[in-house]
């Protein structure tokens, strides 16, 4: 109803139409779905034929294991014996000479200064061809070079004379007439002034096999004395420290020297440069041949049996022990007739002989544990074997390293 100045005015208002729209269904394409696959469910436990298989492979690894594993231990006592040597043994024993050559370096520093002068020289070989015959030639004979430069022989010359017609030749030393650098060549020809004029001039001559090489004259630090003798006494200290080691290189295993007992005789002993010549520093050098007449080992046993074990068998059963205590006294080696001559005093023990690598081969080769008493029964330096089988209850003769144990009490 609608009112406007006091007035009632009806009036019929219809409601307006409302157009209902009608929702159509949505069409949705159809989806065939295929029905649940059934699961089959899977068991993990082994069948009892698998369970059955493992076991088996179980039992045969540890039954394979320990007879892989089994161990035999043998415990052997030998036989024994000792001898007290008293007031001493006296034996002679053939051996073998051997020798080697050790060799030390070393340098020193110069400490004094001094004027100096040196002469130059040099190595030439002299010629013959002028007769068959040889040709003497005095000491202090000079040489001339082309240049006129005098060098001179030390000491008296024999020059073989020519043969078949090739001239004879001698190597000579020769050092030069005056000290100084000027003296210094190379390779040249020499004439002998004291020919000249001779039909031996052309025939009798020299050839330098070494250049010329030393001579100076000057002022400044010299090799001394003292220096010198300090450092060759040091490097003959070092070659007596080493004659063992050197003579062992030389020396086979199966043969022994004879303590301390060995020869070393120095062959060279020299500074480079000399003593006297000019250098701030110089180098020493030892030479030295050290030589002995060593015993081979098995022959030593042999003579000290047969000293001791009167009986050839029982010589056969034995071997010298290394816990024999004995010393060695009046050692006298003869270089000529290669023997070694000794005193032996103190106690020798005697121990059975046998070959262990020997006996190894034999227990491995037998057929079984029964055949080892007959083994052990071959061997007359054996007393007493004692087994121990491991596990107990294996009596297997194991052929893997390791396996087989050799104890020698």
């Amino acid at each position: 109803m609608f009112q406007k100045n006091q007035k009632k005015i009806i009036l019929d208002v219809r409601p307006a139409i409302q157009k209902v729209r009608e929702k159509l269904p949505v069409m949705r394409p159809e989806v065939h779905k295929e029905p649940p696959r059934k699961v089959k469910k899977v068991s993990w436990a082994p069948s009892r034929k698998i369970q059955g298989t493992l076991i088996f492979l179980c039992i045969a690894l540890v039954i394979f294991y320990i007879w892989w594993m089994a161990q035999l231990r043998l415990v052997i006592t030998p036989q024994r014996t000792a001898f007290d040597l008293g007031n001493g043994l006296s034996l002679a024993f053939q051996g073998e000479e051997f020798s080697t050559e050790i060799r030390k370096k070393g340098e020193g520093t110069s400490e004094n200064t001094e004027q100096y002068s040196k002469q130059a020289g040099g190595t030439i070989v002299i010629f013959n061809d002028f007769s068959p015959e040889p040709q003497i030639l005095v000491r202090r004979t000079r040489f001339r070079t082309p240049g006129g430069l005098i060098f001179r022989t030390e000491r008296k010359i024999t020059v073989p004379g020519k043969e078949n017609g090739k001239p004879g030749s001698v190597e000579v030393e020769v050092v030069a007439d005056e000290p100084g650098e000027k003296y210094n060549i190379d390779l040249s020809d020499f004439t002998i002034p004291g020919f000249e004029d001779t039909p031996k001039y052309t025939k009798i001559y020299g050839r330098a096999k070494t250049k010329m090489t030393g001579g100076v004259i000057g002022e400044g630090k010299v090799v001394g004395r003292k220096e010198s003798d300090e450092l060759l006494r040091q490097l003959e200290a070092d070659v007596r420290d080493e004659y063992g080691t050197a003579l062992a290189k030389v020396i086979p295993e199966n043969y022994m020297i004879l303590p301390s007992k060995y020869d070393l005789d120095i062959t060279v002993r020299r500074t480079e440069p000399e003593v006297g010549s000019p250098g701030n520093v110089f180098t020493g050098e030892v030479v030295a041949r050290v030589h002995t007449v060593a015993v081979n080992k098995n022959a030593y046993e042999d003579a000290v049996k047969a000293a001791l074990l009167k009986d050839e068998g029982r010589r056969r059963i034995y071997r010298i022990d290394e816990k024999s205590n004995i010393t060695f006294s009046n050692i006298v080696v003869n270089y000529a007739a290669k023997t070694v001559s000794v005193t032996m005093e103190g106690k020798v023990q005697f121990v059975g002989a046998f070959d262990v690598n020997e006996l190894r081969n034999k227990i491995r080769a037998a057929n079984g544990s029964s055949e080892l008493d007959g083994i052990f029964e071959s061997y007359p330096g054996i007393v007493k074997v004692e087994k121990t089988f491991r596990p107990a209850f294996l009596k297997r003769i194991p052929w893997r390293e390791g396996g087989l144990i050799i104890e020698i009490l």
